[in-house]
């Protein structure tokens, strides 16, 4: 693991979450220039990321979208540094 940010499933197991340890506000601008933007409604960004669809809060979350496909731990805790290190 590591010090900025935790994964923890959803209560459904259709999806997980990452959420920053310090709530911090991200820079969405930044996402939408450097990831593939499936949806935008202003506070709340829908990317693509590796085949991946990753919901991502303006205040710090992701929201993994697997469904029942199965996405490794350390390949969703890799999607979620990227997204992280662009927008912070």
């Amino acid at each position: 693991m590591n010090n900025l940010f935790t994964i923890e499933p959803c209560k459904t197991k259709q999806s997980c979450k990452a959420k920053l340890n310090k709530r911090q506000n991200l820079n969405l601008k930044n996402l939408k220039e450097n990831f593939n933007v499936v949806s935008d409604a202003g506070i709340v960004l829908v990317l693509n990321v590796e085949g991946v669809e990753v919901v991502v809060h303006g205040y710090g979350e992701l929201i993994f979208k697997t469904g029942k496909n199965k996405v490794s731990q350390n390949k969703i805790e890799s999607i979620a540094k990227k997204i992280f290190d662009a927008c912070l």
